[in-house]
């Protein structure tokens, strides 16, 4: 087992490339103005195959943290304060978890199911963490009670996942074939799990993610959630959101029928 400050530079160096990777997309908000669409959550998502739990969570907190305040500042999406309510715990925590799960539960369906549990939560203080402080600091940006705070809550929790667990559960497997066999020859002292080297496979978790999606798409277009959702929304964004969780349950199908035919 390496020691805990053999991980600090890579604790920089991941953290720099979150931070960049946040640059990437600062210009692309929330449907509220607050926040960003966050693609490059697959770089700390792709080292938590190697690093331990609480280096990827310090990693992934400090990224987050340097990117908002860096980058999404200028464009008025974040400032230092909110991230450090909403970004820092939020990424330090689903990143931890998701480390943690790779290393408990050893398998690619453990990937599938480990991701989507630690963005969920992940997400969800992230979005408790916005809603928190625009009630606490800008509230003129809150019209109402706890009915739209909880409507905010779920709109941005449901607008992070659906736009990042595709990414994940899509690249993420591929970007770890590609790069492994640099980063275990040049980065000294980090290792990959043992069941990561081996051909990805989705079986039942992807399927129940896959329902999950589907079921989140019937909610949101043909019951009452989707309309408690637009009490805080801006027009499309409940049929945006519908779309795109439609959108992760195809996904998750071609990613578990794609396996499934490669393994035969």
């Amino acid at each position: 087992m390496r020691r805990a400050h053999l991980e600090l530079p890579y604790i920089a160096l991941v953290a720099s490339l979150y931070a960049l990777g946040k640059l990437a997309t600062a210009f692309i908000p929330t449907p509220w103005g607050t926040g960003q669409l966050l693609i490059f959550i697959i770089i700390p998502v792709f080292f938590a195959f190697y690093m331990k739990p609480l280096s990827i969570g310090l990693a992934a907190a400090l990224g987050t943290f340097i990117g908002d305040s860096v980058f999404l500042t200028s464009f008025g999406l974040t400032n230092p304060l909110l991230s450090l309510i909403a970004g820092v715990p939020a990424n330090f925590v689903g990143f931890y978890l998701m480390a943690w799960w790779f290393r408990k539960f050893k398998s690619w369906n453990a990937f599938a199911l480990g991701s989507f549990i630690s963005l969920l939560i992940g997400n969800f203080i992230a979005a408790a963490g916005v809603v928190f402080y625009l009630s606490m600091f800008i509230p003129s940006l809150i019209v109402g009670g706890l009915d739209v705070k909880l409507a905010l809550i779920l709109g941005f929790t449901l607008f992070w996942h659906v736009t990042m667990y595709p990414l994940v559960i899509i690249l993420n497997p591929i970007i770890f074939k590609l790069a492994n066999p640099y980063v275990s020859s040049k980065l000294r002292g980090l290792t990959p799990p043992t069941w990561a080297l081996s051909k990805p496979s989705f079986g039942l978790p992807m399927f129940i993610i896959a329902l999950f999606f589907v079921a989140i798409f019937g909610l949101l277009q043909f019951t009452g959630i989707g309309e408690a959702l637009s009490i805080a929304s801006p027009t499309g964004t409940k049929e945006t959101l519908a779309f795109l969780s439609l959108a992760c349950s195809i996904i998750s199908f071609i990613a578990l029928t794609f396996t499934s035919i490669s393994k035969r």
